[in-house]
């Protein structure tokens, strides 16, 4: 695994990082191999492997070869592998092919997703069976 930690400044979008703390991978980064973060990473590269963090955003001219894990994603760009998300955005110019996994999905006019797709509230929200007895 490649710990990408002492890059972040550097990866940083300069308004991202004022506005909202996040990092930002530009459109000539590629990255082979694992990238976990706490916040929000918005990605305009190509990444083969896979990401997890809190907040992701897979920008228009984004390439995600892998697995993607975040509680909250939005997707413009192209996403093939593994998408497990607990709020689950496709924009309209989203092309994804993958296993998803969320809590909840929203797909806008114009996405493309070839994907087997499995949306389920948390636990903690999911109806009590006692209460339907």
């Amino acid at each position: 695994m490649t710990d990408f930690s002492r890059f972040g400044q550097a990866l940083r979008r300069p308004e991202a990082a004022t506005e909202t703390g996040g990092s930002f991978f530009g459109p000539d980064l590629v990255i082979d191999g694992h990238v976990k973060g706490s916040g929000r990473i918005t990605v305009d590269g190509r990444i083969t492997g896979k990401i997890e963090t809190q907040d992701l955003t897979v920008g228009t001219t984004a390439q995600l070869d892998g697995e993607a894990d975040a509680a909250r994603m939005v997707i413009a760009g192209t996403v093939k592998g593994t998408v497990t998300a607990g709020d689950l955005s496709l924009r309209g110019t989203a092309d994804v092919a993958a296993d998803v996994v969320c809590g909840t999905l929203a797909i806008e006019s114009g996405a493309t997703i070839t994907a087997s797709v499995r949306c389920a509230k948390p636990v903690a929200e999911a109806p009590s069976l006692a209460a339907s007895a």
